[in-house]
């Protein structure tokens, strides 16, 4: 029997699309922050080994900043979430809290996964509300390094580290160098100074060793400023103040800048012993291999227990994941023995789970095998939503005691209060009501049409003739679809973020309503918003009125009419354009206390060079310093303002015998009162809204003790760190009142100063 031709050619299509059906793969986007070299190397391993055992899933792996928390927000909140997300594990119940993952409890129970096979406060941290939201995927452990030839030096046994606060506090004496100036040249060691990266130990783990802890048991009560923790901070600042030069201000000066673009202390010798993590031992091993180190356990007061903080990362799955059984698939084949004991090696981490780190590599390695062996002393912070707040709060009451703003006692128990609230906060938002958004955006609807229709009332009402209001109501129509722009895509998110501070909302969470709370708050409950403001008014009260004077002192310079004049303008106009963190971490060398080029040239002339972004009463105007270095954006502008003043009135300045000066002062700064007022306005505005500055320069901290934290800093990290959105939006409005009060008072002056041609003043 014979088919058709045409039967044929739709059976072999039929056969193709099959074909091609069951050929078909699933794609799955994985996030991950490992951007180094041997962080790519290890995911490519765990991927081209997961796609062979799996050759119908294909692996698409993007790297994403482990702290760019709004990455995975948008994403979320988008409904294009990546199918797995490495998430650093402390602050895993601040997502699962928010509902942004999904829970992994059936998937564990049904593959009847064990976990027992990874360690023990591992395990315990992807524990948050009777649900298991992730799986461990890598560990840390932390320990005391020390100099072997320093304790030879010093008459110590390089066997025998101290063990104990009191041994440790008379080793650092023995270590301890000071030059004939009583300058300290070698320092034998300094707790809390995280600010300068002596070390990782913060106050949580001196706490713990006393037994103390950072909430109860249930997680309701915030527990930070028991007799344990002040205990444990006042002997930090006792140690510190032991030292000459001021105690803390001796240290900092004496050793410079060590953080993430200083100088190594400990590769350098200009430390003997410091607190750091397993991590560190790449970093030793590669730029100081000739170094005779050591390791032992972080020293005990007496009758304390052996602990340390230990963190690392997990895979979990995003809500909205469309593939949620390959993902498990994939998280599972990550944590398991034979991955982790091929890939972990690679990014010198310790794997989660346990055999994998029991392996020939650690085993075999007697520095890693000291850290696996002190796995059991291993602690994780506490499982809260509000993690991220009460770790830089323990952090920050450190560096206000240390640094002497305020006393121990205040110090935790200001810190103590403001993570109670906001775990209180937290708990109870379920008890206000939802937001009507339906409610909301019939109101939106009103204000425009009422907009609309008052708008046609003046039209017809102004309009003299029938012909010019054609006219201008066809103006209208063909600016529609801006102002439409302007009233849906402007107009709306302003409308939503003033809806939004009167809400608790924490962007994957439905908003509950607050009415005036977040406001009540902002100005009678919190300091920092206050301390945020003053810095911020500090800095811009400098910055304006300098970068003025800076930019118009080149504009008159360049002004002059010599040859090879374009040249230099865009010579000085070329740092204005440079990228702003390339500005900041050329500016972080520069303004090094020990090593930088400032003091250097400082010291030439005998001015002994400050502590800059070390030193709370210098850092405010160290960023004031480098935010001048743009000022050749204000020179154009200048420059502009000034070749457009006629030539005939310094002719006339002239014949009527005015010198430089007067003719500067009768003719150029009258006929540039706009342009000063122009950038005037626009320097009070970008004062109030910097940010990268102090964000990439303190690590997005704020420090030294809350000395750079500026407003809009301050906004951000509630808005991106805390995912406090509703209160952000809050920040926001005041901010914007603050601004619009400025600028409408400046307008007011302008009228008795500013000189426009051709009207007067």
């Amino acid at each position: 029997m014979q088919f058709p031709l045409s039967m044929v050619i739709i059976a072999a299509a039929l056969l193709g699309g099959f074909v091609r059906s069951a050929e078909s793969k699933t794609t799955l986007q994985v996030w991950h922050c490992w951007s180094d070299r041997n962080g790519q190397e290890a995911w490519a391993a765990i991927r081209d080994g997961f796609c062979s055992l799996h050759p119908g899933i294909e692996i698409e792996l993007l790297v994403v900043p482990w702290n760019n928390a709004q990455k995975l927000l948008t994403a979320i909140v988008g409904g294009v979430p990546p199918d797995v997300t490495m998430i650093d594990r402390p602050i895993m119940s601040q997502w699962a809290s928010r509902g942004a993952l999904v829970p992994l409890d059936d998937l564990i129970e049904r593959d009847q996964l064990d976990g027992g096979q990874f360690f023990r406060h591992t395990w315990e941290e992807t524990f948050y509300d009777g649900h298991h939201w992730v799986l461990p995927f890598n560990t840390d452990a932390r320990a005391l390094f020390y100099n072997r030839k320093f304790f030879r030096e010093a008459g110590l046994d390089p066997e025998k580290p101290p063990r104990t606060w009191d041994e440790l506090k008379r080793y650092s004496d023995q270590l301890t160098v000071l030059d004939s100036k009583g300058k300290i040249q070698r320092l034998g060691f300094a707790p809390l100074v995280s600010a300068s990266g002596f070390g990782t130990a913060g106050l949580e783990t001196y706490a713990w060793q006393l037994g103390g802890e950072s909430v109860s048991a249930d997680g309701t009560r915030v527990t930070m400023n028991t007799k344990e923790w002040l205990q444990a901070l006042e002997w930090a600042i006792d140690f510190v103040d032991q030292y000459p030069g001021g105690g803390l201000k001796g240290l900092l000066g004496s050793l410079g800048d060590t953080g993430a673009y200083g100088q190594d202390p400990f590769i350098t010798g200009k430390i003997a012993m410091w607190e750091q993590g397993c991590w560190y031992l790449r970093t030793l091993r590669k730029y100081g291999p000739d170094v005779d180190f050591g390791l032992g356990d972080i020293p005990i007061p007496e009758g304390g227990k052996v602990t340390f903080l230990s963190a690392g990362y997990s895979l979990g799955i995003p809500k909205g994941c469309r593939n949620i059984e390959a993902a498990w698939k994939f998280i599972s084949y990550c944590v398991s023995q034979e991955v982790q004991e091929k890939v972990i090696p690679l990014v010198e981490g310790i794997p989660a789970n346990r055999a994998a780190a029991h392996s020939d590599y650690y085993m075999h390695d007697p520095a890693w095998r000291f850290f696996i062996d002190r796995m059991e002393f291993g602690k994780h912070r506490p499982v809260i939503p509000v993690n991220s707040l009460c770790y830089n709060e323990a952090l920050r009451a450190s560096e206000l005691a240390i640094s002497r703003v305020k006393s121990p006692r205040q110090a935790l128990d200001d810190s103590n209060a403001k993570v109670q609230q906001e775990l209180d906060r937290y708990t109870q938002a379920a008890q206000y009501p939802l937001i009507d958004w339906k409610l909301i955006i019939r109101g939106f609807a009103v204000i425009l049409i009422a907009g609309a229709s008052l708008l046609l009332l003046l039209l017809y009402r102004y309009s003299r003739s029938r012909l010019k209001m054609r006219e201008a109501f066809g103006g209208y129509v063909m600016a529609s679809p801006w102002l439409v722009g302007l009233s849906v895509f402007v107009a709306g998110p302003i409308l939503c973020s003033l809806v939004y501070s009167l809400c608790d909302y924490q962007v994957l969470t439905p908003a509950r309503y607050l009415g005036l709370l977040n406001y009540k708050r902002l100005l009678l409950e919190d300091e920092l918003f206050l301390k945020s403001l003053f810095n911020t008014l500090y800095y811009t009260a400098f910055y304006v009125p300098l970068s003025i004077i800076g930019a118009l002192s080149l504009a008159l310079l360049l002004n002059s009419k010599v040859s090879g004049i374009r040249f230099y303008r865009t010579i000085y106009y070329t740092p204005s354009i440079v990228s702003g963190i390339a500005v900041c971490v050329l500016w972080m060398w520069l303004l090094n206390p020990e090593s930088g080029l400032i003091n250097h040239f400082l010291e030439l002339i005998g001015i002994p060079g400050p502590l800059w972004l070390q030193d709370r009463n210098w850092s405010k105007l160290a960023i004031v310093l480098m935010s001048l270095w743009g000022v050749g954006g204000g020179m154009v502008i200048f420059l502009a303002g000034l070749q457009g003043i006629p030539s005939t009135l310094y002719e006339a300045a002239r014949i009527d015998g005015a010198g430089w000066w007067r003719s500067f002062l009768h003719v150029t700064i009258p006929m540039l009162t706009p342009t000063l007022f122009f950038c005037l306005i626009v320097g009070f505005i970008g004062g109030f809204q910097i940010f990268t500055q102090a964000y990439v320069m303190t690590d997005g901290k704020g420090g030294p003790a809350d000395s750079t934290l500026f407003y809009a800093l301050y906004l951000f990290r509630h808005a991106f760190e805390y995912f406090n959105m509703g209160y952000a939006s809050a920040l926001a409005w005041v901010l914007f009142l603050v601004v619009l009060a400025v600028t409408v008072f400046q307008m007011i002056l302008a009228k008795h100063w500013v000189y426009y041609e051709g009207r007067g003043r």
